[in-house]
């Protein structure tokens, strides 16, 4: 598990939903051009940290342990993605915020949902409920304290009770 933090192109404004929009797409692999505007200080923003603490892959192997990045960053021309080792987010994040809001970038926490923008107030996103889990026999709701289980060679979440009543797969038409 790793401490993310994201920097966003600075070229448009954004607020903290829309910042976690972006984040959500940017994971699922969409392409960062449907979402946010090209900023070349994305390219000086990677420069200067990567100065201060050189990327995972860029360190000889016998110094990777004192690396505070867990892997190499996820890096566009609108955005950066950095996972952090837990134990030095203390140390890192606020040195890694400064520096975007030094180059005029947005950055995302997707662990607090909060953005930071050069010159504003941090602001927090409006937390999401996750989406429902519906039970793949019964198709009701599961709800979130509720045992699920899953069939071999089956899809999706069952009810514990919904399981066994269909145990083993097919038993009961």
């Amino acid at each position: 598990m790793s401490f993310d933090l994201v920097v966003l192109s600075g070229a448009k404004a954004l607020d903290a939903d829309r910042a976690q929009e972006i984040y959500e797409h940017l994971c699922e692999g969409e392409p960062w051009d449907r979402f946010l505007i090209a900023d070349p200080r994305i390219a000086d923003f990677v420069h200067e940290i990567t100065r201060r603490w050189p990327q995972v892959d860029d360190m000889p192997p016998d110094e990777v342990e004192r690396s505070p990045w867990s892997v190499q960053f996820d890096v566009s021309l609108t955005h950066v993605i950095s996972a952090m080792v837990w134990s030095k987010a203390d140390e890192v994040a606020p040195v890694y915020v400064a520096t975007a809001l030094k180059h005029g970038l947005n950055v995302f926490d997707p662990q607090e949902g909060i953005l930071h923008s050069p010159g504003m107030a941090s602001r927090s996103s409006t937390p999401r409920r996750p989406a429902p889990r519906i039970c793949a026999r019964c198709r009701k709701p599961i709800d979130p304290s509720e045992l699920t289980a899953e069939l071999p060679g089956a899809e999706g979440l069952y009810h514990l009770g919904c399981m066994l009543s269909d145990w083993p797969p097919g038993s009961r038409n």
